[in-house]
């Protein structure tokens, strides 16, 4: 199970610990998006911060439906209780939670400023 709450802006935002390249998990806050089909999107300050492995770049679709192309990085997320391989993309300020981290998830939620998120296994 995973906890989160929704912000002042009304996005849900929840916790990720994300490994570091010392395999230490460092707590990371990241928004909900549910038009976005990756599993994270990540500073690249807060790349480099944690040292995360490059593997390539990825073809990427904006929300403007703008194509273009973004650095992938390997990730070990700890999620719902478990260890799992994930793809961050950079970006220049945003931390994005993406759908295919959510994928067999159920998410309840209140849908006020403070309200709370919940995040189990379907």
């Amino acid at each position: 199970m995973t906890t989160g709450s929704v912000n002042e802006n009304l996005e849900v935002v929840i916790a990720v610990d994300v490994e570091d390249a010392t395999g230490t998990a460092q707590i990371l806050e990241a928004v909900m998006d549910t038009g976005f089909t990756g599993d994270l999107v990540l500073p690249r300050s807060t790349i480099g911060r944690l040292g995360l492995r490059f593997v390539g770049r990825r073809s990427v679709i904006l929300a403007s439906g703008e194509r273009s192309a973004a650095n992938a990085f390997a990730a070990l997320v700890h999620w719902r209780g478990r260890q799992r391989n994930a793809i961050v993309l950079d970006s220049s300020s945003e931390s994005l939670l993406g759908m295919s981290l959510l994928e067999g998830s159920r998410v309840t939620m209140n849908v006020l400023v403070g309200g709370s998120v919940l995040i189990e296994e379907a």
